[in-house]
């Protein structure tokens, strides 16, 4: 009776083996299940992502030849700018001249040899001021030196020469004039300068 009833648990204890066994390899099969259902997810994920990556990448590559281009044709567009701007500066200042140069043509035309010498004076004098006033509205501007102490800055000294009554260092004469634009030196006023009065030797007797 004893060896029926060991026989017996055994074979319980075989069956219950078993059944764990079913289980556990049930637990085994439906766990490799889902992790090959989520490589699969995984693998389909990362495809997707790879798209929209590739598509990104395509974009940017896109606005980036866009404003190269853009870029280019700024460029072009401002160096032909500055090439009209070199070419046209002073397209105002040669408007404003022509009128003068007119005159000149005026008066060459109609001066013969029967006119006063203070006609043709007068009418060249009523052109300079024409042409003087037209460079004064471009911002030419003359200066007067003379009896201005000389400044090698804005004076060109042709020559020293003695004086009576101006000191040394005293612009006596001016040959041609100076002239600012609009504030900035343009041409040196070209002078003369004085020594002073002339030092005489004193004789011993």
């Amino acid at each position: 009776m004893e060896d029926t009833k060991e026989e017996s648990q055994e074979e319980l204890q075989e069956d219950q083996r078993q059944d764990e066994q079913i289980e556990a390899n049930d637990e085994n099969s439906e766990h490799h299940q889902a992790k090959k259902k989520k490589a699969f997810f995984k693998k389909d994920d990362s495809k997707e992502k790879i798209e929209q990556l590739t598509k990104e990448v395509a974009d940017l590559n896109d606005r980036l030849l866009r404003k190269i281009a853009e870029f280019e044709n700024f460029r072009k567009r401002t160096e032909q700018e500055k090439q009209d701007l070199r070419k046209f500066a002073t397209e105002g200042l040669m408007k404003e001249l022509l009128p003068v140069l007119d005159s000149f043509h005026r008066s060459a035309d109609t001066i013969n040899e029967s006119d006063s010498a203070q006609k043709v004076h007068e009418g060249f004098k009523l052109i300079l001021a024409q042409l003087q006033n037209v460079l004064e509205k471009g911002g030419l501007q003359p200066f007067d030196c003379v009896g201005d102490d000389f400044d090698p800055n804005i004076h060109m000294a042709l020559s020293y020469q003695e004086s009576e009554d101006k000191d040394e260092g005293i612009v006596i004469q001016e040959y041609q004039k100076g002239y600012n634009l609009n504030g900035k030196l343009l041409k040196p006023a070209m002078v003369v300068v004085s020594k002073g009065k002339e030092k005489k030797e004193e004789k011993n007797e």
